[in-house]
């Protein structure tokens, strides 16, 4: 589901993404935002790292539905626009990643059910709306329990992490004190994997 295109085309940015003064793992929004504006790093190379990391680790984690296929064309406008003096707002720039059950009308809303396998909703949802008005840029949409886990209930509930859209279950492996745990989500997996400073939640 993932665009594989888009990715192949930040992996072929990488060597300019990796010689960048500035790095997206451990940085938040402030710290991007503090970056771009001492002209340190662009929003086109925020995005092209975050691409990169999916595409590097989204094998592993299984945590992204689908990725923008104009995260960079919209992350160059965004660059433009700041050239220009004006800043949309608090997130100009910022790549963010919505978990697949937030509305959005340029990426499908599936909610990991394979029932809505690429169906695109007629309008986005008012959360959307209010972070590209401020400059965000949505890279991916983030995997979740099937419908949230809300078809199925004691005594027979869902398996945790399950959906019928890839019939998959999403994993993260954290090295803590020496053991391995899991992650119920993809919005928590993709902070890792695509380093969003941003992942919402449903």
């Amino acid at each position: 589901m993932v665009h594989r295109c888009v990715l192949l085309l930040a992996l072929a940015s990488a060597p300019a993404a990796q010689a960048a003064a500035f790095d997206v793992v451990e940085a938040d929004i402030a710290d991007m935002q503090r970056a771009m504006r001492a002209g340190r790093v662009s929003s086109h190379e925020l995005v092209t790292q975050s691409l990169v990391r999916i595409a590097t680790y989204e094998d592993r984690y299984n945590a992204v539905v689908s990725v923008n296929p104009t995260a960079l064309a919209e992350a160059r406008e965004r660059d433009h626009e700041r050239a220009r003096g004006r800043i949309r707002g608090p997130s100009h720039g910022v790549p963010v990643a919505l978990k697949d059950s937030i509305l959005t009308t340029h990426l499908p809303t599936t909610a990991n059910a394979l029932a809505f396998a690429g169906y695109v909703p007629p309008y986005e949802a008012t959360l959307v709306t209010r972070l590209r008005e401020a400059g965000a840029i949505v890279i991916a949409k983030t995997t979740l329990t099937e419908l949230a886990n809300w078809v199925a209930a004691a005594p027979t509930p869902m398996p945790a992490n399950y959906d019928s859209l890839t019939a998959i279950r999403t994993t993260r492996t954290i090295r803590a004190e020496s053991r391995a745990k899991r992650s119920p989500t993809g919005a928590a997996c993709s902070r890792p994997a695509a380093r969003a400073p941003a992942s919402v939640p449903h």
